[in-house]
């Protein structure tokens, strides 16, 4: 690991000096990549951070830097949030483990050893932290880069540098005040500070993406996704094989209007760069997060879940695909795949094995003749 974001947290009075052996003996074997001592953050201010957040029942909370996991655990119990935890120290990452079942939200809850600069925040809803001033200002642009539109980023006690908060909150504690800061992702305004097209120009102008030799969709076809996400308030969505990205964009134009984003992937170098130059001048960006690679590859290295994923690449792979997304896609999110109908013989078996998939209610949609099979997981 390449860093070591432990947080540090804060325990006052005799709680302090009851910590402070466990502290020196930290400091003098720390792990690989550890930079700054562990301690714990009170649980009334792990309260108030997640509530000033607003976590509910739909949140996916990242807590960077989890140590036993209490933000976490919190979050699922008192919050019915889902929660990840990135923490560096395996001993901790086991301990929040044991603490998890025995708060009975195991099901909720995934804790993984690993440094928070390497992970994936875009499932995030929810990011909390308690770094240091300095390391939230690295973190800064991966957290812009990364979360959806909308998603909060809480710290306690370090601000962001010249990003001012949407709101600061004080907390009371044993010895002294703890400070709190609340930021929103600002995916919606960055969209408008660059280029801000209506849906009517942007469904016009999309036409002009569409080249020989790229496969798209049919319009009829991209219509229909940006349909299926407006329509059922889709957030987060996975695409295999954007070529120039004609049918990203119907895609990221349905999700504009559910403050969603969409991961896209694309292996030819030539393709992804008219997508990415296709995203930029209809002022899409904020919606869409374009990848370079063999997608058999990107997908495992990608979290879940997903409300949706779109698989309109190489057809031969489609049950490889389907096998790395499925577990990554939750109850009531949709499967789609391309050309089911104008490759139906070298598809044929993948069609079955979705039509007969006990977790699977899929079916046929025949607006165009390259038809797209709908598979939604129970």
């Amino acid at each position: 690991m390449t860093a070591r974001i432990a947080r540090f947290r804060e325990v006052f009075g005799w709680g302090a000096l009851w910590m402070a052996p466990v502290l020196t003996a930290g400091a003098c074997a720390p792990l690989p990549g550890q930079e700054v001592p562990y301690v714990q953050t009170p649980h009334h201010v792990v309260d108030a951070m997640l509530r000033l957040a607003a976590v509910g029942k739909d949140d996916v909370v990242y807590d960077l830097g989890s140590g036993d996991g209490r933000v976490v655990i919190a979050a699922a119990r008192d919050f019915g949030a889902r929660g990840v935890g990135i923490e560096i120290d395996p001993r901790l990452v086991a301990e929040s483990i044991r603490w998890a079942a025995r708060a009975r939200v195991a099901e909720r809850v995934r804790f993984a050893q690993g440094d928070l600069f390497q992970t994936d925040l875009s499932p995030a809803t929810v990011v909390t932290l308690y770094l240091t001033r300095e390391v939230n200002a690295r973190l800064r642009p991966k957290l812009l880069r990364e979360l959806r539109p909308g998603a909060r980023i809480v710290s306690h006690r370090f601000d962001m540098d010249d990003w001012p908060p949407e709101r600061e909150l004080r907390v009371e504690g044993e010895a002294s005040e703890h400070v709190v800061y609340l930021w929103v992702a600002p995916g919606r305004r960055l969209a408008a500070q660059s280029v801000q097209l209506d849906e009517a120009t942007i469904r016009a102008e999309v036409e002009k993406i569409r080249q020989p030799g790229m496969m798209n969709v049919p319009r009829v076809d991209g219509e229909f996704l940006h349909d299926l996400v407006a329509g059922r308030g889709y957030r987060r969505g996975l695409e295999i094989g954007t070529s120039n990205g004609y049918s990203a964009v119907w895609m990221a134009l349905g999700l504009r209007k559910t403050g969603g984003r969409l991961i896209t992937l694309e292996i030819d170098a030539h393709r992804a760069d008219l997508a990415a130059e296709n995203f930029k001048r209809l002022g899409l960006e904020p919606y869409v997060e374009l990848r370079r690679g063999d997608a058999l590859t990107l997908i495992p290295t990608i979290e879940g879940p997903f409300d949706f994923v779109f698989i309109d690449a190489w057809k031969e792979d489609y049950p490889k695909y389907f096998e790395l997304v499925f577990p990554k896609v939750r109850s009531g999110g949709a499967i789609l795949a391309h050309n089911v109908l104008s490759h139906a013989p070298a598809l044929r078996a993948f069609v079955e094995m979705l039509q007969t998939h006990p977790q699977l209610e899929t079916h046929i949609d025949r607006r165009s003749p390259a038809g797209i099979s709908v598979s939604i997981k129970k």
